[in-house]
């Protein structure tokens, strides 16, 4: 079964670009994540609230990872999702 992480982006700028991210499209308690651009490295904001702790952590994962596939492909849309 396929589960979507869809990921919408809040802000960007040259160093950083913040994404909020949800397990369903209208969901009222996304994450939030941000990649520093400069550094490379992924960061948790906010967890995302209304799942348990284990899959919440998959989530978050599953987000940091498109967000590199993004960095890699020299684009940040403004929403994207990655389904696995």
């Amino acid at each position: 079964m396929a589960y979507p992480v869809y990921l919408y982006k809040e802000f960007e700028n040259e160093e950083f670009v913040i994404y909020r991210f949800f397990i369903k499209i209208k969901d009222e308690n996304p994450g939030k994540i941000k990649l520093n651009k400069n550094t490379k490295m992924v960061e948790e904001l906010k967890s995302i609230s209304n799942v348990p702790k284990g899959p919440s952590q998959w989530v978050f994962n599953r987000a940091g990872l498109r967000i590199s596939q993004c960095y890699r492909e020299g684009t940040f849309p403004d929403k994207t999702e990655i389904i696995h």
